[in-house]
């Protein structure tokens, strides 16, 4: 199975770089590549997104902030030069949050993180349907 992810950075090298990173990754199809967090906002609302890569200091929609805005957002590993961010960043549940510069194995734990946590939720899901669809036999303990 291919996770679909988007990356967003407002520095081009810096996303160049990421995405040939990233396209070393087997599972991983990139989407897009995109500048700011405010181009993200379409892309989020109208597509299927499973990993966000995101610098989170940029013009107009940091990354902090684009994720505050997003419902039903997918998984968001947080990539940035300023580690001070990284608390506020856990609070708020992404899955990694990896200091710059980026190197390819660091990369890849952060991926398998967020592959492993997106199949997880999904086994999760698959568990509770059925329960919701059974009629309850009043047998609780």
């Amino acid at each position: 199975m291919k996770y679909r992810c988007i990356i967003i950075d407002d520095n081009i090298i810096e996303c160049d770089s990421l995405a040939l990173k990233l396209k070393q990754i087997a599972c991983l199809e990139i989407y897009a590549t995109l500048s700011s967090g405010l181009e993200a906002v379409n892309i989020l609302r109208d597509n299927k997104i499973d990993i966000v890569f995101s610098d989170i200091d940029m013009p107009g929609l940091s990354g902090i902030e684009l994720l505050k805005s997003t419902k039903n957002h997918p998984v968001f590993i947080f990539i940035s030069s300023h580690p001070e961010y990284a608390v506020e960043s856990f609070s708020l549940n992404v899955i990694d949050y990896i200091v710059k510069p980026v190197k390819l194995e660091r990369l890849i734990h952060a991926a398998n993180k967020a592959i492993e946590y997106i199949q997880l939720k999904k086994l999760l899901n698959n568990q509770a349907s059925p329960k919701a669809s059974s009629p309850d036999t009043g047998n609780n303990l």
